[in-house]
């Protein structure tokens, strides 16, 4: 798909859909198959037999990251959602598949692989493809990590922000913590300064694609994790122990100031995840940022069911399991995360990270404009209507997060002059046309009218459209 500055999205929701199957959950038993592989598929980065042959070439290392909190339903990432992206990255001719995550410690994500069977998995598909490595993979495992300073390059730089008001969720400040006053096998360390300093798996930096699978949740002090909170998960969860408690595990990133508690401000949160997607997006295997993208980048966010109120019904969080039936797809990180909260209910543009993305111009991790962004797939529209429960903790704050309006904008009419279609379209904000192989092209508008002209004589186009909060229609037309 030759898209040019357009982020395309794909979006798929069927009420029926759901996960099922045994492991290593095949396609004729995983309702959960075809929905995923046909979500990716739409982005038009392949074939329909191999749908990411232009972002995994022959013998790449491919990371898969899922969410692996905890085993609990509605909180991680299912294998049966994973499992077409594995038989994806095969056809794409993957020399190495790792599917892996950091947890809140070592022992309990080496649980929660087990239980939530990606062990299982990843050894049965090994046993299918002996010429492939498959592997689940826990990425607290020491030594292998390395301190990742970004200098002038992290979102901190020039912030005003001081490294003795960074904290972790409890108020307690990380200066001098000892995550962040132990050293690396490199002998680097940031000497107690947790500002732009990041403790990143080897696994991480050696991949050639890195396909980021969060599962769709709110989270109580990021007000959301999906696509780009998802990454706090290739940070190790202790620098210095296996099985270090003590906070440890919520030392590894700042997540709000010493002295400031308002979660729709949480401009420190938003530029450590501002950081992370840096670093795996322009760090190269040495960890060191450049100014070029150095690996192919999918995200396939998992919303078939989700997470409200928080990220997890534990340590009295009180989160609450919604089956919620939708994938969203893109790669783009930023606006996937924004059609994801349309999804939820949310308004993106109360999202810190969101708002925050386009902070730095050099190292561009995606597009924050809603009009260059192109749903495809289902509509938004009012069938996705549920507003996801909000956390106890901002629940007061959080009227401005609402989405009050779900109806999608109506294409009363579309013709074709010469090259030129003509679109009359009410109660839209942008409007993209579709033609060829997948070609997309903006419409330019004006009131009610949006116009694109076709490079060449097609037949068959579509037209897709949305508001500024993402609700979105599209209408095939054919001028045969």
């Amino acid at each position: 798909m030759n898209s040019g500055d357009i982020s395309p999205v794909s979006f798929n929701y069927d009420k029926k859909v759901t996960y099922g199957g045994r492991v290593p959950y095949e396609s004729h038993d995983n309702p959960a198959y075809d929905f995923v592989w046909k979500t990716v598929e739409r982005l038009g980065m392949g074939t329909s037999r191999n749908p990411l042959s232009s972002i995994i070439k022959p013998g790449n290392t491919v990371l898969i990251k899922p969410n692996l909190i905890d085993s609990i339903p509605g909180t991680y990432t299912r294998p049966e959602v994973v499992r077409p992206v594995i038989d994806m990255a095969v056809a794409a001719g993957a020399g190495k598949i790792h599917i892996a995550d950091a947890g809140i410690n070592f022992i309990e994500t080496e649980q929660t692989l087990d239980a939530t069977h990606y062990s299982e998995m990843a050894w049965c598909l090994q046993r299918r493809h002996p010429a492939i490595t498959i592997e689940a993979l826990n990425l607290n495992r020491l030594p292998r990590w390395r301190w990742v300073f970004l200098g002038d390059g992290s979102s901190f730089y020039n912030s005003g922000y001081r490294n003795d008001e960074a904290a972790f969720d409890y108020g307690e400040p990380l200066l001098n913590h000892k995550y962040y006053l132990t050293a690396d096998r490199l002998g680097r360390s940031p000497e107690g300064k947790p500002l732009g300093w990041y403790a990143i798996s080897d696994s991480i930096l050696d991949a050639d694609v890195v396909i980021n699978m969060p599962k769709m949740k709110t989270h109580w002090t990021m007000l959301v994790t999906l696509s780009m909170k998802n990454l706090v998960g290739c940070t190790v969860a202790s620098t210095y122990d296996h099985k270090a408690g003590n906070g440890a595990n919520l030392a590894r990133i700042p997540h709000c100031h010493v002295r400031k508690t308002n979660y729709f401000d949480n401009d420190i949160s938003a530029r450590v995840l501002q950081d992370l997607n840096k670093i795996i997006l322009y760090c190269d295997k040495d960890g060191r940022l450049k100014k070029r993208k150095q690996r192919n980048y999918l995200t396939v966010i998992d919303g078939i069911d989700a997470m409200e109120k928080s990220q997890t019904p534990l340590y009295n969080s009180k989160g609450k399991r919604r089956m919620s039936h939708m994938v969203l797809a893109g790669q783009d990180p930023v606006s996937t995360d924004m059609v994801a909260c349309r999804a939820m209910g949310y308004d993106y543009r109360q999202i810190p990270v969101l708002k925050n993305s386009e902070m730095d111009n050099t190292h561009k991790i995606g597009n924050y404009n809603k009009d260059n962004i192109v749903i495809l797939g289902e509509n938004l529209d009012t069938r996705i209507n549920h507003v996801f429960g909000f956390n106890d903790l901002w629940k007061k704050d959080a009227k401005c997060l609402a989405i009050k309006k779900f109806s999608s904008p109506k294409i009363r009419t579309v013709t074709k002059k010469g090259k030129k279609v003509i679109a009359i379209i009410d109660n839209c904000t942008a409007a993209h046309l579709m033609y060829g192989k997948g070609d997309l092209l903006t419409m330019s508008g004006k009131g009610n009218t949006y116009v694109a002209e076709l490079p060449l004589s097609e037949k068959e186009v579509c037209i897709f459209a949305h508001d500024r909060y993402l609700n979105s229609i599209n209408k095939q037309c054919d001028f045969a």
